[in-house]
């Protein structure tokens, strides 16, 4: 009984701990949701409750980063006043609707800071979506021109709409092109007179333009029921501005002041954190130095990301001797190996020269030089990964683990090979061995979160980081991991966050939960179309693709450099194949941002079913695809570019070179040639005879079924006359060419 008791205690504490912890995660989770609905107090009293109820226990320690980056979003929200569009417009706004864009302001002639000038013209930045209005009074009307409004701009049909003076009558134009202005409209009547106060009024209807002058008709015109694109204005001297008093109402892209918007939102967030101490806002005991866990052990490679490269001649200090962590496998090199081997490693990962120039210089090295097989063996093994070749980096990575298996670089490297394959089990089995061999890896470790990340693992993946600081294994690395795991799971930090779930997509925005769904049925009909024209997937039905959208180009930007480590800027849009994100903004033009996310999520939807793709077929594929049309409801493909067409009628490359181009080339150089070449040939592969719709068919069941792209091209390709094939291509462009 003197045993027994002690142990039932033990268990029972062990049971409650377990309940704190899982009580503790639930207050966490409830505290996020409080912020994702702008529920900052309530958020911020929630949170000082659950470290107050879970005071110094491990699993608070562990979320340290997490708590404190949730905590500086609630203060920063808590203290700051989130701007209106009267903030960020330049002029009196008097009505907004942030979701369907209904906007009236007023502006005067020394409060057109918002408009784009540029000799003499003043426009307008959002394009309109709807019916709007323009209203200019002033106490002087011009005396050298009149007054001209140009609507439609960046449509196919600008108009003129001019007021006339002594000399000139109202008139309404259509702009045609290389100067040539097609009249539509004039009036006799003048009841403006030059240098003498004036109201001037344009009315654009979906159907119909209407000018009227002193409160009086001039004209109207039948109007082409296209876009309604945007406004400017010319005519006005600076004299004349000074008096000008201009109304706009009517309906425009919401994304001119949400983007406004959301870069103030933006700067306010860098200059909180300039001035933001957690310490002031968070009980003292979380910062105490050793306190509880802090996850500071320090594996033998330093927990160092595994997308990155192993230093050569690493070594252990917690496993079983130093010859196990080596980058190479085998026996120790001399000096004068271990220079040709780091020399290898270092074209290899420059990729200076082409895979089979390397390949030769390997053999070489292994024959003429002295390099041992194994050394040889993993040179081949990280050569065929950089390039493509799977299935051969395989077969070298087994024979190396075969014969070394207590090289750990060799184990890791197979089994980051195994994930690329999608055989995520294997991959599992192998590291998990390979956990049991090593205990204290690091590496090990984080090759275990990596393979649990692409197998949409996500929480798997954070309870992996978790136990491993908690054990010491991981070091200051930790933390980051834990962090870049956190954003996947979360997403964006927004001030609110609308959420629409369909069959295969969780979209999030910080804009509407009418725009989620917008931008749900415009990916669930691409969806639809990529499994009639490309085959259904089986697994796919249980999946959700995550797509994120931002009110701005500067959180977008923002969070991909947090979550990627680049800002991508000058892009739309972008996927991440390791978080499996879709991250899109709210660029200006609306129909630009939907085509985005075809094309984007084409590369979210590839990722799933052929992540090996060649990056011509790959970017060739999501252009073609961005091209759809809607027509009765259907999303239609196979539309023609004249923008890559033109650049093609100049130019090209020979597609022996174009379709062996590594992932590296097609991202330098030329690369609008590169995404319209590969725009091109899909769109010859899948839109001609039979032959070449086999191509593209054996092309992509290839890439489906086999990880090797090279091995795939070869196939599809070896009984096809390559110089034929480019004549019947560069006759394919020629034909959907027009001037």
């Amino acid at each position: 009984m003197k045993l027994f008791v002690p142990f039932a205690v033990l268990c029972l504490a062990s049971a409650a701990a377990a309940q704190d912890q899982q009580s503790y995660t639930q207050a966490l989770k409830s505290v996020e949701a409080k912020m994702d609905r702008g529920q900052w107090q309530k958020a911020s009293d929630g949170m000082l409750k659950l470290l107050q109820e879970n005071e110094r226990a491990t699993y608070v320690y562990l979320d340290k980063r997490r708590i404190l980056q949730d905590m500086e979003r609630i203060t920063l929200f808590l203290n700051y006043e989130a701007p209106t569009a009267d903030d960020v417009v330049v002029g009196k706004v008097k009505k907004y609707d942030a979701l369907k864009g209904k906007l009236e302001v007023v502006f005067f002639g020394s409060e057109l800071a918002s408009f784009e000038h540029s000799r003499g013209s003043y426009a307008f930045p959002p394009r309109f979506t709807g019916s709007y209005s323009i209203e200019m009074k002033g106490e002087h009307y011009p005396t050298s021109e009149p007054i001209a409004f140009y609507i439609g701009w960046t449509t196919d049909h600008p108009w003129l709409v001019s007021f006339g003076d002594h000399e000139y009558k109202p008139t309404i134009a259509w702009l045609k092109g290389d100067r040539q202005t097609e009249v539509l409209e004039t009036s006799e009547k003048q009841p403006i007179k030059p240098g003498k106060p004036f109201v001037v009024f344009l009315d654009v209807k979906k159907g119909k333009v209407t000018a009227k002058a002193g409160g009086k008709k001039l004209m109207s015109y039948k109007r082409p029921k296209d876009d309604y694109g945007i406004f400017y204005f010319m005519g006005l001297t600076d004299y004349e501005l000074e008096s000008m008093e201009l109304t706009i109402k009517g309906e425009v892209d919401t994304s001119w002041i949400a983007g406004m918007i959301d870069e103030v939102m933006q700067d306010k967030r860098s200059e909180f954190e300039q001035h933001y101490s957690a310490e002031e806002e968070l009980p003292a005991w979380l910062f105490e130095e050793g306190a509880a866990v802090e996850a500071s052990g320090k594996p033998e490679n330093g927990g160092s990301s595994l997308r990155g490269r192993t230093g050569a001649g690493s070594k252990s200090k917690r496993g079983r001797g130093e010859e196990s962590f080596r980058i190479y496998p085998g026996e120790k090199l001399h000096s004068s190996e271990m220079e040709v081997f780091n020399d290898l490693r270092e074209e290899i990962y420059n990729r200076a020269s082409e895979v089979d120039e390397i390949a030769s210089r390997i053999e070489s090295a292994a024959e003429e030089e002295g390099l041992p097989s194994f050394a040889a063996d993993f040179l081949r093994t990280e050569l065929y990964s950089v390039h493509g070749n799977i299935e051969g980096a395989m077969d070298a990575a087994r024979r190396i683990v075969k014969a070394c298996p207590e090289h750990q670089p060799s184990v890791i490297l197979l089994a980051g090979l195994l994930g690329r394959m999608r055989e995520f089990q294997e991959a599992r089995t192998i590291l998990k061995q390979a956990q049991n061999r090593w205990p204290q890896s690091g590496k090990v470790v984080e090759a275990m979160v990596d393979n649990e990340i692409l197998d949409l693992h996500l929480k798997e993946a954070q309870q992996l980081v978790r136990e491993a600081r908690s054990q010491g294994i991981l070091g200051s690395e930790g933390e980051k991991m834990q962090e870049q795991i956190d954003k996947a799971v979360s997403g964006p930090h927004w001030p609110k966050t609308y959420r629409f779930q369909s069959k295969h997509y969780d979209i999030q925005s910080d804009m509407s939960e009418d725009l989620c769904k917008e931008a749900s049925r415009l990916l669930e009909s691409a969806f639809r179309s990529y499994s009639v024209h490309l085959g259904r997937i089986k697994g796919l039905e249980k999946t959700k693709f995550r797509v994120y959208l931002f009110s701005g180009e500067a959180s977008y930007m923002r969070y991909a450099e947090d979550s990627f480590g680049s800002s991508r800027e000058n892009t739309a849009g972008l996927y991440s194949p390791y978080l499996k994100q879709l991250l899109i903004w709210n660029v200006p033009q609306r129909e630009m941002m939907f085509r985005t996310i075809v094309h984007e999520g084409f590369h979210q939807y590839l990722d799933m079913v052929a992540p090996g793709t060649p990056r011509w077929f790959n970017e060739g594929m999501a252009e073609y695809m961005e091209l759809y049309e809607t027509v009765n409801g259907k999303f239609t493909e196979g539309q023609a570019n004249q923008d890559h067409l033109a650049l093609l009628m100049q130019t090209h490359m020979p597609l022996e070179n174009f379709l062996r181009m590594p992932t590296y080339a097609f991202y330098q150089g030329h690369i609008g040639l590169h995404y319209a070449q590969g725009w091109a040939f899909v769109h010859f592969l899948r839109n001609s005879g039979r032959e070449e719709k086999k191509i593209f068919d054996d092309l992509f069941q290839g890439f489906k079924n086999s990880p090797s792209a090279s091995q795939v091209m070869d196939s599809a390709f070896a009984d096809i006359d390559l110089d034929g094939l480019e004549e019947r291509f560069l006759a394919h462009i020629k034909m959907l060419y027009v001037k």
